[in-house]
């Protein structure tokens, strides 16, 4: 039998956007199957392939609306780095620095001005964002 439903490797690319870049959307795939096996691919993706076994059944166990919220939230973050990242490289003028990117907290260090609220922050980015 011949399936037409898109890869998951289709799916996992940057979603379609509804009339303009400031919009996201993303369709759940029809197919249970395809979301388990994106669901699996964010488990490596963030490293929750580490955690202890009784955490990692209790991810596992979500029914499937929960595993596709967390891939949809992974990929609007994903998205919402990209366009931070495409703003920053048309801004013309480094005076107007991203509160998120690496050269703001560079500059805040260097300063001696970074919080320690500011410092947690870039923890919790070190530890979830990918890096390139």
């Amino acid at each position: 039998m011949l399936s037409v439903a898109p890869t998951v490797a289709e799916i996992m690319q940057f979603p379609a956007h509804s009339g303009s870049m400031t919009e996201f959307h993303m369709e759940r795939p029809e197919d249970d199957a395809i979301v388990e096996k994106m669901f699996y691919e964010l488990m490596i993706k963030r490293g929750y392939m580490n955690l202890p076994e009784p955490a990692k059944r209790v991810l596992m166990a979500k029914p499937t609306s929960g595993k596709w919220l967390m891939i949809y939230q992974d990929k609007l973050g994903d998205w919402q780095t990209e366009q931070k990242r495409r703003a920053a490289a048309s801004s013309s003028s480094g005076k107007d620095l991203d509160e998120d990117s690496p050269q703001w907290y560079v500059k805040k260090i260097m300063e001696g001005t970074i919080t320690t609220k500011q410092l947690a922050s870039l923890s919790v980015s070190l530890r979830t964002q990918p890096i390139g």
